[in-house]
């Protein structure tokens, strides 16, 4: 039933963004006990950078089930879709022009270890609730 795959992926999406949000806290304290606030500071606006975009995506991806309207259920996809490259610009653009000290390598490391954390745990959540 398709309701039910739009539940469990809403579920999935969710979980995932909250599981993202406490290894950035975590990531955070850490980085800031082992080395400096700056470092520590471009740690979590690369990780917001990542978090809050797909948080946007994922509230207009599950605007709609498909069982209801495929037609607005991939409309509000590619709204959601463009939201999120919107926001993460305007996140990354934010963060040089406000943050005048800044690990731009910690940045955008950051950015991709989460990148590649949501399809690692995704893939893992999937699995499981298969």
């Amino acid at each position: 039933m398709v309701q039910d795959n739009t539940d469990k992926n809403r579920s999935t999406a969710y979980k995932m963004l909250g599981i993202e949000a406490l290894v950035t806290v975590l990531a955070v304290i850490v980085i800031y006990l082992l080395d400096d606030v700056e470092t520590a500071r471009s740690v979590a606006i690369g990780a917001l950078a990542y978090i809050v975009p797909n948080a946007y995506f994922a509230k207009y991806v599950f605007r709609y089930s498909a069982a209801v309207s495929a037609e607005f259920a991939i409309r509000w996809f590619y709204v959601g879709e463009i939201v999120k490259i919107f926001a993460t610009v305007l996140v990354f653009a934010m963060a040089f022009f406000w943050t005048k000290e800044m690990d731009v390598a910690a940045l955008f490391a950051t950015y991709i270890v989460m990148l590649v954390l949501n399809l690692w745990g995704n893939s893992i959540l999937m699995s499981r609730s298969a």
